[in-house]
């Protein structure tokens, strides 16, 4: 008689706790986005499909666009700056270090590249993806101190099939571990959406720690598009959800639950903290305390996760030791600190 598979669903929660960003591939330079002076917001447009629409945008568009220096003439226009601020697709805010997006904008001397969040309808989301990377990480971690830490393959492509062996999957006739045999196939992670409140993005310029203002890279200026972290505002609580699913053989002990899942995290990412503090401690005591106040986040049936750009090699693969170089500040800050809930039920 064939295993007899039952599906289990459960609820996922996410609160960032610093400003997240995760990438969606889609940027948006000047001209795709617009600012104006004394307005400490981002109108991100679809001038082409605006113009489309309104037959007389599109002659002034077009007109203006033969100008060498259209940017700066066209968001002069009151009935322009009226038009954009009431059709934008979305806005987001300006953080304090990204304001001198504002002397830039349509100097042409840098792109201005602005790093956008994937989004629905419902406004911005995380990827399950992202937040399976996470778990996956901290089982991964456990099952590597498990068994001695077992040699991590020296190149980097044999890195997924070493993470399938250390967690104890199957090989095929072949004796490779390939994505068939992977432990996590048995969990599906759907992406998160804000469910209730829906919350204002903010923009940050990137500074890599060691890398000072005005260094040799000032002019290849990085923006990005960020959750708010509640720890640094005054906001209230919101919170991004979805469900996952876990596939499970009737009768026989699962290899993965959740409850599991959550102690490996909460294991995990309290050795990453310990680590940072630690490191920042020597380097800047105000984000070493920043660290030391998520140590007291979180409840017994919550863990702090860290995704999304800037989480650092500790978040990515299980190192020797984590590297000065990934790390990375948004707004002065560690970004990507989560805490992630399961609760039984859908979503």
């Amino acid at each position: 008689m064939p295993d007899r598979m039952t599906i289990q669903t459960y609820r996922v929660r996410i609160l960032p706790l610093t400003d997240l960003h995760v990438g969606s591939g889609e940027t948006a330079i000047p001209g795709e986005y617009f600012v104006f002076p004394k307005d400490l917001h981002a109108y991100f447009i679809d001038l082409g499909q605006a113009t489309t629409r309104n037959a007389k945008l599109r002659e002034f568009v077009l007109r203006e666009m033969k100008q060498p220096q259209w940017l700066t003439t066209i968001r002069q226009q009151p009935g322009f700056v009226s038009y954009v601020k009431e059709h934008a697709r979305f806005v987001v805010e300006m953080g304090d270090d990204a304001t001198d997006i504002h002397e830039k904008w349509d100097q042409h001397t840098t792109s201005l590249t602005v790093s956008l969040l994937p989004r629905t309808i419902q406004g911005p989301i995380i990827p399950g993806s992202s937040v399976k990377g996470a778990i996956r990480t901290a089982l991964v971690a456990q099952a590597w101190t498990a068994n001695d830490h077992y040699p991590v393959p020296p190149h980097p492509n044999a890195a997924a099939e070493w993470e399938r062996q250390v967690m104890g999957a199957t090989p095929n006739y072949k004796g490779r571990f390939d994505i068939s045999s992977d432990p996590l196939n048995v969990l599906k992670v759907g992406d998160l959406s804000p469910q209730h409140t829906i919350p204002d993005t903010i923009l940050h310029r990137i500074q890599r720690e060691g890398m000072a203002p005005g260094g040799d890279a000032a002019d290849l200026q990085d923006y990005r598009e960020c959750l708010p972290g509640v720890m640094l505002t005054d906001g209230t609580a919101y919170y991004l959800d979805g469900q996952f699913t876990l596939t499970v053989t009737r009768g026989q002990e699962p290899a993965l639950t959740a409850p599991m899942m959550l102690q490996r995290c909460q294991d995990y990412y309290a050795g990453v903290l310990q680590q940072e503090i630690f490191y920042w401690r020597q380097k800047d005591q105000d984000t070493a305390g920043l660290y030391e106040a998520l140590m007291e986040e979180g409840s017994d049936n919550e863990a702090l996760i860290r995704i999304g750009w800037g989480s650092g090699q500790t978040a990515l693969r299980i190192p020797d030791g984590p590297s000065p170089k990934t790390r990375a500040l948004v707004g002065g800050y560690p970004p990507g600190w989560a805490l992630l809930r399961i609760d039984e039920g859908e979503a």
